[in-house]
């Protein structure tokens, strides 16, 4: 069984990764679409600059730690933590001074799931070292 729970939360976390990946790669090398989609204007060639580093780096980075360490390298756990506790801080925080969106709901959870999947992980990988 702690096999088989250890299977179900890499192959999660590195869909995750993926996903995470693909966006970033959007977000830096092609952000119009995510810009209209999200309702996101950005009027100068340091506002898109901005949004492309600022948005779409740190994704790509998070998704590719989360590949990784779905993959073998258990010293992306503590980074990992951060990063996603990050994100998730400002989102909730932001739910509650800016206001409530289906996106920033669906967000929040998330990345509360992919927090507990790095634990229960991190777990795992005790138990069976």
């Amino acid at each position: 069984m702690k096999n088989t729970g250890m299977w179900i939360c890499r192959i999660i976390l590195g869909l995750v990764g993926i996903i995470l990946l693909v966006q970033g790669f959007m977000w830096s090398f092609l952000p119009e679409s995510n810009l209209a989609i999200n309702d996101i204007v950005a009027n100068s060639t340091l506002g898109l600059n901005m949004i492309k580093s600022d948005i779409g780096g740190p994704l790509m980075a998070g998704g590719l730690m989360l590949i990784l360490y779905a993959i073998k390298w258990k010293e992306f756990y503590l980074p990992l933590m951060i990063f996603v506790s990050g994100y998730l801080i400002v989102r909730i925080v932001s739910f509650f001074a800016d206001g409530s969106h289906p996106t920033i709901i669906m967000g929040i959870i998330l990345e509360a799931v992919v927090l507990v999947l790095i634990v229960v992980l991190n777990n795992l990988r005790k138990k069976a070292s």
